[in-house]
């Protein structure tokens, strides 16, 4: 009997999960659409070039203080410094190295998303923008080859695929206040995340790829 309600209390903790995940996906999805709504509503118009001058985002206007900007680029670095803290530990890497790369992590960060306010703004090609990432995280690849090595390398990689499954199990861990999951579970729910696709277990997770904003109609 005990078996049998320890499986039932499994039960309507992962239908909460997933509860959750639906909800997160869709609260994304909407604020796309009131992105690309801007896009186009600015397309259409008819001012373009260095002359327009459209209503700023808050994101451009965030950016364009220099205050404000300074601190949004400290939380960028802080959150870099936050999840890569453990597997910096696990490779013992040099404190000084392991602050240089987050460091590079958070001004590739800013990069993007002053590239996606300037394409929401109308001031940047959809393909543009996504040159900007595509250059933002080759070259904090290059650092962290450069800095590891390709050993190092290959294991910040698998770190990094590993890390949105891990980020939502914490979320979601957090959502069920006193009443957490247990060992088993947490590792049960890891693995079914992990089997999911990348890409969308990044974006549960609120790592938003720019080709989700400057691509209309993109899924």
């Amino acid at each position: 009997m005990e078996s049998f309600a320890a499986q039932e209390r499994k039960i309507a903790e992962l239908q909460e999960q997933t509860a959750a995940i639906v909800e997160t996906r869709r609260s994304q999805e909407q604020e796309l659409e009131r992105l690309r709504a801007r896009r186009k509503a600015t397309s259409n118009s008819g001012v373009s070039g260095p002359l327009a001058s459209p209503p700023a985002t808050l994101l451009s206007a965030t950016l364009q203080d220099p205050e404000a900007r300074e601190i949004l680029r400290a939380q960028m670095v802080n959150n870099y410094r936050s999840r890569y803290g453990p597997f910096a530990e696990e490779l013992k890497v040099d404190p000084e190295v392991g602050e240089k790369l987050v460091q590079i992590a958070g001004a590739g960060a800013m990069k993007i998303l002053e590239a996606v306010a300037a394409f929401t703004d109308g001031k940047m090609t959809p393909e543009a923008a996504l040159n900007v990432e595509a250059e933002a995280i080759q070259n904090s690849t290059n650092q962290v080859r450069l800095k590891l090595g390709e050993e190092g390398l290959a294991k910040f990689e698998v770190y990094t695929r590993a890390y949105p499954a891990q980020a939502l199990v914490q979320q979601f861990d957090k959502q069920l206040g006193p009443f957490p999951i247990n060992a088993y579970q947490r590792e049960g729910l890891s693995k079914i995340i992990q089997d999911e696709p990348i890409e969308l277990t990044c974006q549960l997770a609120g790592e938003i790829p720019v080709e989700l904003v400057v691509v209309p109609g993109r899924d």
